[in-house]
């Protein structure tokens, strides 16, 4: 898990892109944040936590069986 502190002005979704690279993880970031979901901008002085990006599991379609 990577810690974050906060500086002036940050926001969530690109805090999210910028550690996962992609906005389908917020919810990972916020269940691993709880009550950040209602902020918009964020004070500096923050300590946020990103998890590490779960391995995705492509789901594998067989021609046969």
């Amino acid at each position: 898990m990577t810690e974050y502190v906060t500086k002036d002005g940050d926001r969530v979704d690109l805090l999210v892109f910028k550690f996962y690279g992609d906005t389908k993880y917020i919810q990972l970031f916020l269940e691993a944040n709880p009550g950040i979901s209602r902020r918009h901008f964020l004070k500096a002085g923050l300590t946020l936590y990103f998890p590490e990006k779960p391995t995705e599991i492509i789901d594998e379609k067989r021609l046969w069986n």
